[in-house]
């Protein structure tokens, strides 16, 4: 089976980046990981995450994929 941890943990502040539907980047923003959802398509597949997040930039929350997620580091 190919399941595998989560990358981020709930609590951790990340930055998230946004795409134009071409897949390239629109922008990023920080939030806090409220969530993580696991999803297999089948037994062969590894586990994705999608998280649920809360930007602190526009506060709302939203759900983003792994792939558009990275830890925060300071600058």
């Amino acid at each position: 089976m190919g399941s595998r941890l989560p990358l981020f943990n709930t609590g951790q502040l990340v930055r998230v980046f946004t795409y134009y539907d071409d897949m390239i980047v629109h922008g990023t923003f920080t939030a806090v990981i409220t969530g993580i959802n696991a999803f297999q398509v089948s037994q062969a597949d590894n586990t994705h995450y999608v998280y649920d997040i809360f930007s602190y930039e526009n506060p709302m929350l939203r759900t983003a994929e792994e792939f558009a997620v990275e830890p925060l580091t300071e600058e």
